[in-house]
């Protein structure tokens, strides 16, 4: 039997060229994110690409739906060998516009999902010889960004777990890690780009090109480029690393 893979918030961007990566390396892939009509385009390119592809709809700050995802994987697709914590929410906004409930909002899907899935799936890999889980950090985790409160606090949340995870997961053979992007030309990239030039009173030309500039190699990453992280992270050749928060951001951050 192949290998199993789970990629959450798989509908578009970067969970969507995670999924169709991880379907050309031959995982078959359960998919998640809120819409069904997004993911079953995803599911039939991985279908097209001879894997097999489950659907599991669901919004991921409900801790019934990251159990839900788990169960059905291993009830659909026969057992789980990689999950990626890839969903997520990043809203752009002065913290005096950020009210508590809406704090908390952002940390449930993007945090609180993290250690959700990571638990299920944990109790089930330590009892079938091991496994990798995959987070979905920031560069942000490394740094800061003004108007930006609710994100970088759950990403700097996300690399602290993701440390925590690996040194206890470890002697029970399933690797932690992390990827942390910079700048990625997705609909959410367009959404920020758009919340953030309003409130920093900039245009949204303007935002893009300040972006650029501040990165070395001098343009936004592709989504695919994140995906060849993801691949090698979760293959045999990255065997021994676990516990790291790597960045791949065209050098804009460096640690």
């Amino acid at each position: 039997m192949g290998k199993v893979a789970i990629v959450t918030g798989a509908g578009t961007g970067i969970g969507r060229a995670v999924a169709l990566r991880l379907a050309k390396e031959g995982y078959d892939v359960a998919i998640n994110a809120r819409h069904e009509d997004a993911l079953q385009k995803v599911a039939d390119e991985i279908s097209a690409i001879g894997q097999r592809a489950a659907v599991i709809p669901g919004d991921v700050s409900d801790y019934g739906v990251c159990k839900t995802i788990i169960d059905r994987t291993i009830g659909e697709l026969g057992g789980l060998d990689v999950l990626i914590n890839n969903a997520g929410t990043c809203p752009v906004r002065l913290i005096s516009d950020v009210e508590p409930e809406t704090f908390e909002s952002t940390l449930k899907t993007n945090l609180c999902s993290v250690y959700a899935c990571a638990r299920y799936a944990s109790d089930y890999m330590r009892g079938h010889g091991g496994g990798v889980i995959v987070n979905a950090a920031s560069q942000t985790s490394f740094t800061q960004n003004a108007a930006n409160v609710e994100y970088c606090t759950s990403k700097w949340g996300i690399r602290g777990l993701t440390r925590i995870l690996a040194a206890e997961l470890a002697p029970v053979h399933i690797r932690v890690v992390a990827y942390a992007p910079g700048k990625t030309w997705t609909n959410m990239q367009e959404e920020i780009a758009e919340g953030a030039s309003k409130a920093l009173g900039i245009t949204r030309e303007a935002y893009i090109a300040s972006g650029k500039s501040k990165i070395p190699m001098g343009e936004f990453q592709t989504p695919e480029d994140i995906a060849a992280l993801v691949a090698f992270l979760v293959s045999d050749e990255a065997r021994y690393i676990t516990g790291q928060n790597i960045m791949i951001n065209g050098g804009e951050v460096m640690c």
